[in-house]
C-alpha cells in the first residue's frame, strides 16, 4: 500500500527560509525516502495548542488508500492558542506577536499580526504562563495524537524543534519521542541565535535550517521512525 506522510508543526514544519518550501523542507524530503506522498500542515508561527486543529483539519479530509505516517514537530512552549470572534479563526499568541492561522505566505513568511490581542497576550503572560501549564498543553497535544493514532492504526513519531518536552510514561508512550531537539541532533547545542547561524544547517538563515538542515531532518526521522517501527 502507498504510504502517505503528513507533517505537523510551526514554520520549520513549513519550511520557512527555504527558496521553494514545499519543494525542499524536510516533509518533502522525507517522503522521497519513504518513496510515498505527502501532506505538510505546517503553519508559521504556530503553537503546540494549534496542533489540534491540524489534526482536525486532517480528519475531515482523510484518504483511505494510504498507509498513513504522522510526523509532529514541537514547537515553543511558550506559544499559546487563542480564537478571535471578530476574525473567525484561531489566533497564535508568541512571545514576539500574536498571528493569525490563514492566509500563510508562500514564502513561509509569519502570517499577518493580530494587534487586537497585544492586552490578551500580556495577560496571558502575567497571570497564566508557567512551566506546569507548558507541560499540560504539551502532554495533552501529544495523548490526543497518540489516541487518535492508536484508533485508527496511524504510525507516529513526534520531535521538538527548539524547546525539549519532558513526558510522563504513564500518560504517553515516550518511545514515540525524539530523544533530543533537532537542533542538538543537527549542532550539538541548543538552539542559540546568533550562535548557531554559524553552523552549517543554518548557515545563510535568520531562524530556520537551510536546505541541507532540512535533508539531515528528513534523514534523521527516517532512522528515528524505522527504529521504532522496524517490524513494518
Amino acid at each position: 500500500m502507498k504510504k502517505l506522510i503528513v507533517g505537523f508543526g510551526d514554520s520549520w514544519t513549513y519550511g520557512s527560509e527555504l527558496e521553494f518550501p514545499q519543494q525542499q523542507c524536510w516533509v518533502t524530503q522525507v517522503a522521497d525516502l519513504f518513496n510515498a506522498d505527502y501532506k505538510n500542515l505546517g503553519t508559521p508561527a504556530s503553537s503546540i495548542g494549534y496542533l489540534t486543529n491540524q489534526l482536525f483539519d486532517f480528519i475531515k479530509q482523510k484518504p483511505n488508500d494510504y498507509k498513513i505516517i504522522f510526523m509532529v514537530g514541537l514547537t515553543g512552549l511558550t506559544r499559546y492558542l487563542s480564537y478571535s470572534n471578530a476574525l473567525h479563526e484561531f489566533i497564535n499568541i508568541t512571545p514576539e506577536a500574536n498571528y493569525r492561522t490563514t492566509n500563510i505566505p508562500v514564502n513561509g513568511r509569519p502570517p499577518d499580526i493580530v494587534i487586537e490581542f497585544s492586552t490578551l497576550a500580556g495577560e496571558m503572560y502575567r497571570m497564566v504562563e508557567c512551566v506546569e501549564y507548558n507541560q499540560f498543553i504539551a502532554t495533552q497535544a501529544v495523548a490526543l495524537f497518540q489516541n487518535y493514532c492508536s484508533r485508527c492504526n496511524i504510525d507516529i513519531i513526534f520531535f521538538s524543534y527548539f524547546d525539549l518536552c519532558t513526558f510522563d510514561s504513564a500518560l504517553v508512550d515516550t518511545s514515540l519521542i525524539y530523544p533530543t531537539t533537532l537542533t542538538y541532533a543537527l549542532t550539538g547545542q541548543e538552539y542559540d541565535i546568533p550562535k548557531i547561524r554559524d553552523n552549517e544547517y543554518f548557515q545563510g538563515k535568520l531562524f530556520h535550517p537551510n536546505k541541507q538542515g532540512h535533508t539531515k531532518i528528513a534523514e534523521l526521522l527516517k532512522d528515528f521512525y524505522d527504529t521504532n517501527y522496524s517490524r513494518d
